[in-house]
């Protein structure tokens, strides 16, 4: 689970940067931008790249109180719901399913940095048109199509952190969010009674391994779980090996 904190993480964190709370003095695409995400309507499709991470491909989508965040990160695909103040994390290739007592955070809480920021730049070139921004934070830059001024990515260099985001599409539709159904999926929260094998499922999947590699390996999952343990990490240790030598190769 440390593994998916981080996900969440950066993909909120992702999302934090997006708005700039400017002093308004001047018209920006960016403080455009920034008041329809404040109405807590949109949709985003996105791709983050921190740092010297892997890209993160990112569907963040929001009406009022309730949203949603689809990410896929090293092989491990995530969906956060928050529908009527409950918020669901499923694993739709596991089929397994946590209920958090988080109420989630969407709407304009995600989208806000701090009074004060400061428009440095504005700059149209090549079809594009450049806007940067400072904070006490750090710096900011959006960028959008000259044209349709679609916003098309956005950079951040705040709190010893670099981030890149290619924004496939950002939308603002009056769309419903609406849980998918999970009847027959295993409960995996803190509280539920979760039996051995969906357990081990849930485990090595987020450690990058599947069904068929661990099939490959020569073994079902009720087989695996049977194993001693050291036997198990010797066994996860090889596919992970295999697996990196593949991605190497």
């Amino acid at each position: 689970m440390k593994r998916l904190c981080c996900l969440l993480t950066a993909a909120l964190c992702a999302c934090t940067l997006f708005s700039c709370s400017a002093k308004e003095d001047k018209t920006s695409l960016a403080l455009d931008v920034s008041k329809k995400l404040d109405a807590g309507v949109y949709q985003i499709d996105m791709i983050i790249k921190e740092d010297n991470a892997e890209q993160m491909p990112c569907v963040i989508k929001a009406n009022g109180s309730d949203g949603t965040i689809c990410m896929d990160e090293g092989g491990i695909y995530t969906e956060i719901y928050t529908v009527d103040l409950k918020t669901y994390v499923l694993f739709p290739e596991v089929e397994c399913y946590q209920l958090t007592a988080d109420e989630g955070a969407f709407g304009n809480a995600l989208f806000k940095i701090t009074e004060g920021d400061k428009e440095v730049s504005s700059k149209t070139e090549d079809g594009k048109i450049t806007e940067e921004y400072t904070s006490q934070g750090g710096s900011y830059t959006f960028v959008f199509d000259s044209e349709d001024k679609s916003l098309e990515s956005f950079s951040s260099d705040a709190d010893g952190r670099h981030i890149d985001i290619t924004v496939n599409s950002l939308t603002f539709n009056d769309e419903k969010i609406t849980l998918p159904d999970i009847s027959g999926w295993a409960d995996i929260s803190g509280s539920a009674s979760v039996d051995e094998v969906t357990a081990m499922k849930f485990s090595l999947y987020t450690q990058g391994i599947t069904a068929d590699m661990l099939s490959g390996a020569g073994y079902t999952i009720e087989e695996f779980v049977k194993l001693p343990y050291d036997e198990q990490q010797s066994v996860i240790a090889q596919i992970l090996s295999g697996a990196s030598q593949s991605k190497a190769d």
